[in-house]
């Protein structure tokens, strides 16, 4: 730990917080928090009461820890044999009650990532070997399966899942209750039981001050990407892309989302046979 004249560091006396531990300064741990001895805590960090923080986890700093969240907990993933499994939260970041967070696994690089300023509702579950971004707000028992990406300012509504392997492009907006199974292009809505596409996140790009002329683009790449007369959707419709809006750095966001590789298909918009 560290000793520093200003440092108001606050443990309560009845917080297990093993000497091993690596806090920064001015760091508050409530009522009944455990925090294991492979655990590093930044600056301005406050866990209230019934935290619970094990293996090896990291917390950036300015983080808040709501009660009886559990962090860095060994994967829940057959293959896991004891390995030194981290978790790693970034900076400002705000996790709820019960929210539960697994450290990584061997195929995932033994690593669960969390990126900075993102708000974890109550209940909500981060597994395994996840790489989630900044700016992300996931709600109230969302659940992420192994291995999914979230890219950055993506919003979730409540009680929605993600398949493990999947990956949720920047901007997207996954709304309350759906299950996501195949990746979500960047700026993409999407809602119902095995996701489908419901158009492009308009509100969540201005609100990232996306100026008007790049979100028209993106509608013109989004109509020419999901257009039904191309039997080689991605191939043809790619091509078009990148001939049409070579120097946009939007759509090619959008290009390498597509181009990079995946075990999952993409969410394509809903039809009349969806609907039926």
């Amino acid at each position: 730990m560290k000793h520093d004249k200003n440092d108001k560091t606050q443990i309560h006396p009845t917080a297990i917080v093993s000497p091993k531990a690596k806090l920064g300064v001015n760091v508050y741990i409530g009522p009944y928090s455990v925090i294991g001895p492979h655990v590093k805590i930044g600056d301005h960090v406050s866990l209230h009461n019934h935290v619970t923080i094990n293996g090896y986890t990291t917390i950036g700093d300015y983080t808040i820890v709501y009660p009886f969240a559990c962090l860095g907990d060994p994967p829940q993933d057959l293959a896991y044999n004891g390995e030194r499994s981290k978790l790693i939260i970034g900076m400002h970041n705000k996790i709820g009650h019960y929210v539960t967070m697994n450290g990584g696994t061997q195929s995932g690089g033994l690593i669960t990532q969390i990126g900075n300023y993102g708000i974890f509702m109550d209940g909500s579950h981060v597994a395994h070997d996840c790489k989630v971004g900044d700016y992300v707000v996931i709600p109230n028992h969302v659940l992420l399966a192994g291995h999914v990406k979230v890219g950055n300012n993506v919003v979730f509504g409540g009680a929605s899942s993600v398949v493990q392997n999947t990956i949720i492009g920047q901007g997207a907006f996954v709304t309350a209750h759906t299950l996501v199974s195949e990746n979500v292009i960047p700026y993409g809505i999407v809602s119902g039981f095995r996701a489908k596409l419901r158009g492009l996140n308009i509100i969540g790009m201005k609100r990232l001050c996306i100026p008007n002329r790049d979100i028209h683009v993106v509608r013109q790449t989004y109509k020419i990407l999901f257009d039904k007369s191309n039997k080689d959707l991605w191939k043809e419709s790619v091509k078009k892309i990148k001939t049409e809006f070579p120097d946009n750095p939007y759509v090619q966001e959008i290009v390498d989302f597509i181009e990079q590789p995946t075990k999952k298909a993409f969410c394509t918009p809903y039809s009349a046979e969806d609907e039926a």
